[in-house]
């Protein structure tokens, strides 16, 4: 069966209700933004339209995938290889198709870029290490493309650097000149319009040519310590320190543009060599002072086109992301604009690109501009997704927002507010609240049907975090991977793959059954740029949910879903007569959305009974509720299917609106106790998954946090582990293990077995890992700590027995 995508993107079931009542008719607090699940069951494809084409497979003549130049969205990765504890990792797509690409190809973005790619490439390295010679040839190719790849990004890197180091030679005389006239402005000035003396130089008699050269020199030297010194000083000493800055800024920037350039071709070579590896010391190569000061350089560095005509692109994306551009702004973008034009031009020759396209201005970074110019806030949001961006993204809605302030940033938002309230009976000011949300936290444009599902966007972001948290928690690989996951029920919004896709650099693909929702969310995506990274495949009732297959994939690191809330439509009629009183909130869903067979317990059952098939072709299933009922129940199947690896979490968005969510894999890797066990109450006792971390034993502070790493390094090294690493400054460790190799049984038996002369049990020659876990060292006010990790394994008796050995040798010290 052949899946043929409608558009390019996602979103989640949206369900009513989401906004909470409030007493007054002004907004309720910062929970009306929450709401339940949306719905759907995922859509079958329409006839005759093409999907980019699965990744390269074994496939039967007939049925030949397409060049992967011609792919759309996540389609166009190659089949994603199995990784490390069954974590997915999609491979970097090629360039024409690397998901972070950025189309004003700015030094930042370059920079960061690269900088991903070098710590890729550091990674699969240091992978290769582990295996101890026993490389397999997926792994060399994939050290080979890495290497590739990142070899363009440094040669792309380097010609940029190198085109601030032509520019500033081009202008090194330039600058010169102009700081000497500044330097010499004031004392000229002085000089031409200075009174005349009482006593003219013709005037002067001297009895020889000695004394009158004397008196010419004492009255030079007056007049220069006059025009220094003397009246108006300050004003000579301002422009003399100011031109000796503008000169020296020039030839700072140039000669660290040049050491960069250096290093940038060390780096190259050696990687293009292979005669020796990437180590850490390699990624500090992209960090520093020196890039600071490159970065400032290029803050205003020329775009290359006339003042003119940049002036009406900059004022056009300005309209077109719905801002309006005062006379006096549009005066200053065009003052700005001309000023940096001088530069523009090399030889009579507009700079162009590999792409031969003229560069333009970041449409990100205008939004950026144009954000922060408004709000005043220190807290900038990234231009760029990955790990770095974490803390401004989980810190986005700590506290409720300001709709004043909001409302000079949006103007469109504004026209909704009266009195600085926004009537959450108004369907048209729910669905601007959503769009400015999405705009000025996210850098998102949207455009929602009237009669769909208008998604708030705090609840939304809520499953995002939580699901990041819950993939960074079970891999070894760091967190800025390649990630491929599936939206099941995408609706008009698409807001799930477009908020996983800003805050990381990941890939989605979504489903929807709904026409309209799909044609929506198609135009969200383009609206966004994100064709290369987000596909929405159409799909029916009666089709699979989880089209794994179909789509080309082999594994998918994710899937998530916002079920329908309700079983009929006449639930929907009675749940809301039950109310005390009508939502404050309009809802504008259709049936569609709304409402499934079953209610929400029945559609991830749904869910549930193909991943028993698929097992760990997909690492985490996860799925939001919106009853607390449901969660319990479809907690209980879950133990009735014998799956005790599983994460509970709530949603609590301000004082009302609560929603939930649940996560299961059927693979050996254990999610941290935030993530899995985000169910506080004690209520909460009986649903929650096995622990995962504790407290083996406390010192006291004399004890030295030195001596006791030092004893945990000397523990673990004593074992016969797969691998053991330990970080002496974090006081972190981490270790996998074949099986209990700590115990006296094992012990025992491996001293018979090297006594007796028998091989090796095949269990010691596996990499196959039983239990993998982390130390830490926790250093308190009165005390260390030490806690132990279960990360990897599916036998809890393992993790007690590793708690017990440790707490044992620990104790004595």
């Amino acid at each position: 069966m052949n899946i043929q995508p409608v558009a390019t993107s996602s979103a989640p079931y949206n369900g009513p209700g989401a906004y909470p009542t409030a007493p007054s008719g002004g907004p309720p607090g910062f929970d009306q933004y929450s709401r339940p699940p949306q719905s759907t069951t995922p859509t079958a494809p329409y006839p005759g339209q093409g999907y980019g084409g699965p990744p390269l497979v074994v496939a039967s003549s007939a049925n030949v995938p397409p060049p992967v130049e011609h792919m759309a969205g996540p389609a166009a990765y190659p089949t994603p290889h199995a990784q490390q504890a069954s974590m997915v990792e999609a491979p970097r797509p090629a360039a024409a198709l690397n998901p972070l690409a950025t189309t004003t190809q700015d030094l930042r973005s370059v920079k960061t870029s690269t900088q991903f790619a070098l710590r890729e490439y550091l990674s699969l390295q240091r992978k290769r290490s582990r295996l101890d010679g026993a490389t397999s040839l997926e792994l060399e190719n994939q050290i080979r493309t890495q290497g590739r790849i990142l070899l363009g990004d440094l040669k792309f890197l380097r010609k940029e650097v190198g085109v601030l180091i032509k520019d500033g030679e081009n202008h090194r005389w330039r600058n010169w000149l102009i700081g000497g006239a500044v330097a010499t402005f004031i004392p000229a000035v002085k000089r031409i319009f200075r009174r005349p003396s009482d006593k003219s130089e013709d005037q002067v008699q001297a009895s020889n040519g000695t004394e009158y050269a004397f008196w010419r020199s004492k009255a030079l030297v007056a007049r220069i310590k006059d025009s220094l010194l003397g009246r108006n000083s300050f004003a000579s000493i301002a422009f003399f320190v100011f031109a000796v800055l503008y000169v020296f800024t020039n030839e700072v920037s140039l000669q660290v543009a040049k050491t960069v350039s250096k290093r940038l071709k060390r780096l190259s070579a050696k990687i293009e060599r292979g005669d020796s590896e990437v180590v850490e010391q390699d990624m500090k190569l992209l960090e520093g002072w020196r890039w600071r000061v490159l970065m400032w350089v290029h803050q205003v560095h020329p775009i290359p086109f006339p003042a003119g005509e940049r002036t009406r692109h900059t004022i056009n994306i300005l309209h077109h992301r719905g801002v309006t551009v005062p006379l006096f702004v549009r005066s200053s973008i065009c003052v700005i604009l001309f000023h940096k034009s001088s530069s523009i031009k090399m030889k009579n020759k507009k700079r162009r690109y590999s792409s031969e396209e003229p560069r333009q201005p970041s449409d990100a970074s205008l939004q950026n501009a144009i954000h922060h110019a408004g709000c005043g806030s220190s807290n900038i949001r990234p231009q760029l997704p990955g790990t770095h961006a974490d803390s401004y993204y989980r810190n986005l809605y700590s506290i409720e927002p300001d709709f004043g302030k909001m409302g000079r940033e949006d103007p469109s938002f504004g026209a909704m507010l009266k009195r600085g309230n926004l009537d959450f009976n108004d369907p048209a000011a729910v669905m601007q609240l959503t769009k400015t949300l999405l705009k000025i936290d996210f850098g998102l444009r949207i455009e929602l049907p009237e009669d769909r599902l208008c998604p708030p966007v705090p609840n939304r972001h809520n499953y995002i975090l939580w699901l990041k948290g819950l993939l960074d928690s079970t891999t070894y690989d760091p967190p800025d991977q390649r990630i491929v996951g599936l939206d099941i029920g995408t609706g008009a919004s698409c807001i799930y793959p477009l908020l996983g896709c800003t805050q990381r650099p990941w890939s989605f693909f979504a489903t929807d059954i709904d026409p309209k929702s799909l044609a929506c969310a198609k135009k969200n995506v383009e609206f966004n740029d994100l064709q290369n990274r987000i596909s929405v495949v159409a799909r029916t009732p009666q089709d699979r949910l989880i089209p794994l297959d179909e789509i080309g994939v082999d594994k998918l690191s994710f899937l998530m879903t916002n079920p329908p809330f309700y079983t009929s439509e006449q639930d929907l009629i009675d749940s809301a007569k039950q109310k005390s009183r009508p939502p404050l909130t309009a809802c504008t869903g259709a049936p569609v959305e709304m409402v499934t067979d079953g209610g929400e317990v029945s559609f991830v059952g749904k869910i549930l009974k193909e991943s028993l098939q698929l097992r760990e072709r997909v690492q985490w299933y996860t799925s939001m509720f919106g009853k607390q009922s449901s969660l319990e129940e479809f907690v209980n199947i879950l133990r009735e299917k014998d799956i005790n690896n599983y994460a509970v979490t709530e949603f609590i968005q301000g004082n009302k609106t609560r929603r939930w969510a649940i996560a299961w894999s059927f693979g050996p890797m254990r999610p941290s106790a935030e993530v899995a066990r985000g169910l506080k109450a004690s209520v909460w006792k009986k649903i929650l998954p096995m622990a995962v971390e504790s407290e083996v034993v406390s010192f006291p502070l004399d004890t030295g946090a030195g001596k006791l790493g030092d004893k945990v390094q000397e523990l673990m090294s004593s074992l016969d582990l797969i691998s053991w690493e330990w970080d002496r400054e974090k006081l972190v460790g981490v270790g996998r293990a074949r099986e209990i190799v700590w115990s006296r049984a094992w012990r025992r038996r491996k001293m018979r077995e090297d006594r007796e002369g028998k091989p090796a049990n095949v269990m010691m020659d596996s990499e196959v890992c039983q239990f993998g876990f982390g130390v830490t060292l926790q250093i308190g006010r009165e005390s260390i700590v030490v806690h132990c990790r279960w990360k990897e394994g599916h036998d809890q008796a393992i993790f007690e027995s590793f708690n017990g050995f440790l707490k044992t040798r620990l104790t004595g010290l």
